[in-house]
Parts: structure tokens; sequence; C-alpha cells
């Protein structure tokens, strides 16, 4: 596991982007994200590097 998203939940102005959320990227996993403008990808990736930080939920990531 490099990255472990658990019960991720993220609002914008009272709306909610994620709620609740799952997600996790395992070593030699490929990924793409797609989706409309405003469905929460950019977000998605500053809450995995650390540049944003979600209201609930935790986020595990592998040393280094």
């Amino acid at each position: 596991m490099l990255i472990q998203l658990t019960k991720i939940t993220k609002n914008y102005d009272g709306l909610p982007i994620f709620d609740g959320l799952d997600f996790a990227v395992n070593e030699g996993d490929k990924m793409g994200l797609i989706g409309n403008n405003g469905t929460g990808k950019t977000s998605l990736f500053k809450i995995m590097i650390g540049q944003i930080s979600p209201e609930l939920g935790s986020i595990n990531k592998k040393k280094n």
C-alpha cells in the first residue's frame, strides 16, 4: 500500500465533494482520474499529497 484514504469527507461552501470516501493505491497500480470539472479530481490529489486537509477521515502513506 502506497497510500490509503479512509472515510474522507471534504466540503466546499457547504457542498460535499467527498463523503465517506475510501480509496487506496498499491505498489504497481496504474491509475487515472477522469470526470467533469468541479467533481473533486484536483481536491483528491491535494488531499493525497497533504496540500489540503479533509474535514474527517484518515490518510495513511508508506514512508519514503
